[in-house]
């Protein structure tokens, strides 16, 4: 049996509204008793026209799947849509109780929400080049018979289960 067989009107709206209301995908796929690499193999072939092993999407099937796909994608447009409706008028609106601006709930969830930290998170890239030098100057500060002592005593410690 196709694979997009299994995709129903009534799955693909379940998916849908659990999209919008934010649930990332793993657990709406969960919710609605299917795997993950399903949900997303219909996306791909959706995308591509063709299953993951290379064979033609039927027309009827690829239909079916690029309706589910479009809801979806239109699901995510919305839910991310409202967060950023939410940071305007938090910007905007003071707060009853303390009077302030406050924006943080909903930038927390843009930056680190699955579908949208990518483009709303903070990405750094560190470049390191040249030599390295670690100095332990407390190290260095100590006497040898106390640096033994101290030494012994991080040995006697409980080594964390590797």
């Amino acid at each position: 049996m196709p694979a997009s067989l299994l995709l129903t009107e009534s799955l693909a709206d379940s998916l849908a509204e659990a999209v919008e209301a934010g649930v990332p995908i793993e657990t709406a796929c969960a919710a609605a008793n299917i795997a993950p690499r399903q949900f997303y193999t219909w996306l791909r072939a959706a995308e591509s026209g063709t299953w993951l092993h290379g064979d033609p999407v039927s027309p009827a099937s690829l239909e079916t799947i690029t309706a589910f796909a479009q809801k979806i994608r239109r699901a995510e447009a919305r839910w991310e849509s409202r967060r950023v409706q939410n940071i305007t008028t938090a910007a905007e609106e003071r707060n009853e109780k303390t009077g302030l601006r406050d924006w943080r709930a909903d930038a927390f969830l843009l930056t680190n929400h699955p579908r949208t930290r990518k483009r709303w998170g903070q990405h750094v890239e560190v470049e390191q080049s040249g030599t390295v030098h670690h100095e332990h100057q407390l190290a260095r500060q100590l006497e040898p018979d106390v640096l033994d002592q101290t030494y012994n005593v991080l040995e006697a410690l409980p080594q964390p289960d590797a």
